[in-house]
């Protein structure tokens, strides 16, 4: 028989479109909505404030090289402004030169494994998507905060699927612990991690 449990951090929210006033950066802050979630989080856990809005984060990416006008939100920005506020940060991407499907689902799998230790370690991970609008594909910046498991009889675990804060709600419960299949998320996973820890 197996048994269902659930990882889940206590990850603050954040809504890019609740918050961020200005247009150009309203429809442009998912990652850095995923960065204040993450900074909020770290500094919280120590009694702190992390004092800047998102907006503050995203005028700093724009002005820093870190939001680029046709590939979007740049990964080492947010490496850099983690280890300028104190974290440990790093990303993970598959290699482009990585095409053959087969391969490509290997390297996913490799990754994510490196994303749940993360999360066991109680540490969230950014990654990037593909969203689906009607018959454009973009790319998007979540934040994952847990998965669910089932643990079989001899204790092997199983991930069942993965929970997520969206930034691009515009409901503040709603947008936060969001889950998906993991079959679901591996389907839409670029295959790109950006990993932050104290």
């Amino acid at each position: 028989m197996e048994k269902e449990l659930i990882k889940k951090l206590d990850v603050p929210y954040h809504s890019q479109f609740l918050e961020v006033e200005d247009y150009f950066w309203n429809i442009r802050s998912c990652g850095g909505s995923c960065m204040k979630m993450c900074l909020d989080y770290f500094f919280e856990k120590e009694n702190k404030s992390f004092e800047k809005s998102i907006k503050d984060i995203m005028e700093e990416a724009g002005e820093g090289g870190g939001y680029d006008m046709q590939n979007g939100f740049v990964h080492d920005f947010a490496v850099k402004y983690f280890e300028s506020n104190n974290l440990q940060s790093h990303r993970v991407e598959i290699d482009k030169s990585v095409t053959n499907e087969k391969e490509l689902e290997d390297k996913k799998l490799e990754i994510l494994e490196e994303v749940l230790v993360s999360l066991d370690q109680d540490n969230p991970v950014m990654v990037s998507i593909v969203k689906h609008t009607l018959e454009q594909n973009k790319f998007h910046i979540i934040l994952l905060v847990g998965y669910r498991y089932e643990l079989d009889m001899n204790s092997n675990r199983s991930i069942t699927s993965i929970i997520y804060h969206e930034p691009e709600s515009t409901d503040l419960v709603k947008g936060a612990y969001r889950e998906c299949s993991l079959d679901i998320f591996l389907e839409n996973w670029r295959g790109k991690a950006i990993f932050v820890s104290r």
